[in-house]
């Protein structure tokens, strides 16, 4: 079974957890705060910082 992580905006919060719940893999999910789109440099600069922390872990 395959691992997946879900980096996600608050908005489609309910359709990643409803697609997690039915996938045969283990899905993590990681929701960022509704509107971060529209600081399109600070959404990259979090992605970003997510991504990076999440390969420390690995």
């Amino acid at each position: 079974m395959a691992r997946y992580l879900a980096l996600t905006c608050e908005a489609l919060a309910r359709s990643v957890y409803a697609a997690a719940a039915t996938s045969p893999h283990t899905v993590t999910i990681e929701l960022f705060r509704q509107g971060l789109h529209n600081t399109p440099k600070l959404l990259r600069h979090t992605l970003q910082d997510q991504i990076d922390a999440v390969l420390r872990r690995v």
